[in-house]
């Protein structure tokens, strides 16, 4: 009986307080956004509690909380999830209305959209900032667009004007009160130092490094952070031997060198600064010292399953080729085979894992304001019937909730693979969009325009002719019916879909997947379905479970039961 009345008891209390169950109890002192900036790195879950709670009590506006959840994705690479919280933000009066935070809000999202290669949404968003700042007379603000802007320009060949809007960006930054303008001014300079360099421009680069040199021995801006300048000197050494070398003034180069050198290398993440130096000169011995240190200091310290690592690797596998050690060469190569082999996976893991989080933090936010709906009236029946009544009302409520909760459930993943389908077909050619392509292509003017001929031509043998159905197609296929080359047509899906070959053949096929399960008769399998759109069955499977979370048949069941 005792126990009984206790089990009652947390049911009540469940039903009352439902937010006090499952989660750490955390004093209010913890409560602050600075927090969970503090826990990004060292503990996420714990950040994202903070957090959680702030918002359920109310001590933290929703906009400024929207923001913080962004940064929070963002700082852990979780840039999709980022990229919600930030809109979300964006579309509240209190940034709209707000000028420092809107532009605070812009420059987050092109971040965002930089790093998702999103050149379109980026390019609107750095337009915006770049109207606002000169509204405002905001030059910090006005810095970051022209740099973003000659960011964008310059990977898309357009280097004349890209060059001009980030020497224009630095003139603009030295001039601001901005309050990150030192950290900015290194980025923006060592940003253009590495596309002189990667230009051949070393006449250039070398006024670029004597100006940033400049900057940094100047007082004023410049914060002084225990060991920066020392570094900073040091980089700048690198740069000098590797431009003057470039040059042929190798004398000078050389000197540069052995100030390099006498800064102290171990364990520095800097040093492949150096490394076009060291292979000019056929330093071999220093090039593999310098980096079976970092091998050794990265495999002890740091995460192995990274660029870094492939950087080091790299340096190592040439270095041996050019001693003639074939054998260790073979070694590293095979390494860093390997590794970037880790790498792809982890990568494709990662976004399956954040597309999953993204539709469950969905899910979660309407369970939530279900729950705030029908935590009245629950409240209403626990206060005014009798114990035994209150818990067979909530033994009815509770039965009735879960078959509800199970169709909900059924409609919502439904729901969530037609509007990935959506997502995904205004980034593949379809007959709607076609023109809408076109358009935006044309109003673009930083954006190179693509062959109209050739892209309503594709349009055509995937709406008309369906030759995607077609298992054995190949690229070269595609090309010969395009009547252009390989480079051409990568470049044509890549600025418009953002796919390769492979990944927009096969985002037609799962499209037309989804109508053949919806409407697939008694006396079809998937097996059939999936030779109808081009698949064999294991591929179909593989690839239908990784774009939408479950296997045809799990899908094709879902349907008809919402049907």
């Amino acid at each position: 009986m005792k126990n009984l009345i206790t089990v009652i008891f947390s049911l009540f209390l469940l039903c009352l307080h439902p937010q006090l169950y499952g989660q750490d109890i955390l004093p209010d002192s913890l409560l602050t956004k600075d927090h969970v900036y503090k826990l990004t790195y060292t503990d996420t879950q714990k950040a994202k509690q903070i957090l959680d709670l702030m918002r359920q009590k109310e001590t933290i506006p929703q906009f400024l909380a929207d923001i913080v959840e962004g940064d929070l994705y963002f700082n852990t690479g979780k840039y999709r999830q980022a990229l919600i919280y930030y809109k979300k933000a964006m579309d509240s009066d209190s940034v709209r209305n707000n000028s420092l935070h809107y532009m605070d809000q812009l420059q987050r999202l092109i971040s965002c959209y930089d790093v998702l290669n999103n050149v379109q949404e980026k390019t609107v968003c750095i337009n915006l900032l770049m109207e606002k700042a000169n509204e405002c007379n905001d030059e910090g603000m006005e810095s970051i667009a022209n740099f973003n802007m000659g960011k964008t320009l310059y990977y898309q060949e357009d280097k004349e004007r890209a060059y001009e809007y980030i020497n224009k960006a630095i003139a603009s930054m030295k001039r601001s009160t901005y309050k990150n303008k030192y950290d900015h001014i290194r980025y923006e300079y060592n940003s253009l130092l590495i596309m002189q360099k990667r230009d051949k421009l070393y006449e250039q680069a070398l006024q670029t490094i004597d100006s940033l040199q400049a900057y940094l021995l100047s007082e004023g801006d410049v914060p002084f952070i225990e060991g920066l300048n020392k570094l900073e000197e040091k980089n700048l050494y690198a740069h000098k031997a590797v431009v003057l070398f470039r040059l042929k003034r190798e004398s000078e180069a050389a000197q540069y060198y052995r100030k390099w050198k006498s800064m102290g290398v171990e364990s520095d993440k800097d040093n492949y600064l150096i490394m076009p130096y060291l292979f000019g000169n056929e330093m071999y011995d220093d090039i593999i010292e310098l980096n079976s240190k970092q091998e050794q200091f990265i495999t002890q310290y740091q995460d192995t399953i990274s660029y870094y690592m492939v950087a080091v690797k790299r340096q190592l596998a040439k270095a041996y080729w050019e001693k003639g050690n074939f054998k260790k060469s073979a070694f590293y190569f095979e390494q860093l085979a390997t590794l970037g082999d880790s790498i792809n996976v982890r990568k494709q893991r990662n976004a399956a894992i954040e597309y999953a989080t993204i539709y469950e933090t969905q899910e979660k936010e309407n369970q939530i304001q279900i729950q705030k709906s029908t935590l009245q009236r629950r409240n209403i029946l626990l206060l005014s019937t009798t114990f035994i009544v209150i818990l067979l009302l909530f033994i009815v409520f509770a039965t009735y909730s879960n078959m509800q909760k199970a169709r909900k459930q059924n409609q919502a993943m439904i729901r969530q693979i037609k509007e990935m389908q959506s997502i995904k077909n205004e980034c593949i050619y379809t007959e709607n969009n076609s023109e809408n392509i076109n358009k935006k292509l044309e109003e673009q003017s930083v954006i190179k325009p693509i062959t109209r001929d050739l892209h309503m031509e594709l349009c055509r043998l995937m709406n008309e002719e369906k030759i995607y159905l077609n298992p054995k197609l190949t690229r070269d296929e595609l090309v010969l019916r395009l009547n252009t080359n390989k480079n051409t047509l990568t470049d044509l899906l890549k600025k418009n879909t953002g796919l390769g070959f492979s990944e927009y053949i096969n985002s037609l096929r799962l499209n037309d997947s989804l109508r053949l399960l919806d409407n697939m008769s008694p006396n079809d399998n998937i097996e059939y379905i999936a030779e109808q759109v081009g698949f064999s069955k294991s591929t179909f499977y593989r690839l239908f479970k990784d774009r939408y979370g479950m296997t045809p048949s799990e899908y094709r069941n879902l349907s008809q039961n919402n049907k």
